[in-house]
């Protein structure tokens, strides 16, 4: 037995996968074993495989003899695992220098079924763009799963890929915590049922994973669009039946987890072109058909113009006016259209009611008093209020207040 095993998928990742691996073998943490499985690669990776795993005991190949798809290869490391913990980490994505240590002592010295960390993302297709995914604010000591999951998604900090999670590979196995094989967002599920799950949850402040967005993956494939949609309504009717199953049928968590995927499916819905969002609509579950038809239509009364978008986008900074159900119906549109929203403003800030759908909630004063630059509001209030907040908001000069005909 190793203190930890190293979960690492291999799919045609040739240029990658060096990269990933001297990240893994160079690290001042030695006990840990690699566990490589090749997913019926076409490329070099199953020779790349060969020569590392010759020249270092550390690391066991395994091999597929079809493409099973990411779920079923995890699936097989968390099998072939003989660690204490399991880390998983994708063959295109690598570690920071001399962090295992570190996220091993700490899990240890906290005890913990689960420990989550940072990441920081390198945008490939944006000349190596890098993002440090630290998150602001603090999370001290070890919880339950279910407390540290809402108060993440609240401060907008919930972290959905399992690559930002160290694992006790007996809480997994103790639990039958597996991936749902042959969908994509399999994480989506995955991470959630390990939050409803864990009892010994804490966050490490350190960035320890170095993720990649790259041309031609997964992540960013626009032609698995129409699967993608379909996986994550499949998702949407699997996350409510099994918390059913559980006898937890309305909580907080499975609300928020409903939302999550709900904003998901509207957004990759519509970046389908035409062709696909017809092939979406052709669901043969009836129940999931009707899932469909009520994420992705019952805000059509609402949709906006292509001016109207264009107008939107071209906010430098863009925020919404109310934190009731028009706020909501209007966090639904801009999701849909991909338009950036900076977060909430009212006139009497909550000291408990700090976030909506991951949005930080301003007051009035803090944003708009002594603006050197414009903002635009958008007013999603009923019709009753609007005079009201528009004169308020018109006092500042930097302002410009935004609406349309829907509050009503």
């Amino acid at each position: 037995m190793c203190k930890l095993s190293i979960i690492v998928p291999v799919y045609n990742v040739e240029k990658y996968l060096a990269t990933c691996l001297d990240s893994i073998l160079t690290q001042n943490f030695n006990d840990f074993e690699v566990i490589c499985i090749d997913d019926f690669s076409k490329d070099a990776s199953r020779l790349i495989l060969e020569q590392y795993e010759e020249k270092d005991e550390r690391i066991k190949v395994y091999y597929n003899n079809i493409n099973k798809g990411l779920s079923a290869t995890r699936n097989m490391g968390i099998y072939y695992a003989i660690g204490e913990y399991i880390l998983f980490v994708d063959s295109d994505d690598y570690l920071i220098e001399d962090t295992l240590e570190l996220l091993i002592a700490e899990a240890d010295k906290l005890r913990v079924e689960v420990l989550s960390f940072d990441a920081e993302t390198v945008y490939e297709l944006k000349g190596g763009q890098r993002y440090n995914g630290i998150r602001e604010n603090t999370y001290i000591g070890c919880i339950s799963g279910v407390e540290s999951f809402i108060e993440q998604y609240d401060k907008a900090d919930y972290k959905c890929a399992v690559w930002h999670y160290l694992y006790k590979r007996e809480f997994l196995l103790k639990k039958n915590l597996f991936f749902v094989e042959n969908i994509y967002h399999e994480d989506n599920v995955f991470t959630f049922f390990m939050y409803m799950y864990t009892q010994k949850i804490a966050y490490m402040n350190k960035t320890i994973y170095v993720y990649r967005i790259r041309e031609n993956s997964i992540t960013t494939d626009e032609s698995i669009l129409v699967k993608r949609v379909k996986d994550l309504i499949y998702i949407y009717q699997y996350s409510y039946n099994c918390m059913m199953g559980l006898g937890i049928m309305e909580n907080k968590a499975l609300s928020i987890q409903l939302e999550y995927l709900r904003r998901n499916i509207v957004n990759s819905f519509h970046r389908c072109n035409m062709s696909q969002k017809l092939a979406c609509r052709e669901i043969e579950n009836p129940i999931q058909k009707h899932i469909f038809d009520v994420l992705t239509s019952s805000y059509a009364e609402m949709d906006l113009s292509q001016n109207e978008v264009e107008e939107l986008k071209r906010a430098k900074e863009l925020y919404l006016y109310g934190a009731g159900e028009y706020a909501r119906r209007w966090i639904h549109i801009l999701d849909e259209y991909n338009i950036e929203l900076k977060g909430i403003l009212v006139t009497h800030p909550s000291s408990t009611n700090t976030n909506l759908y991951g949005y930080k909630i301003y007051g009035v004063k803090e944003i708009c008093e002594g603006l050197d630059k414009k903002i635009l509001v958008i007013l999603a209030v009923s019709e009753q209020y609007v005079s009201e907040i528009r004169r308020e908001l018109n006092r500042f000069p930097y302002v410009e207040v935004w609406e349309k005909g829907m509050n009503k």
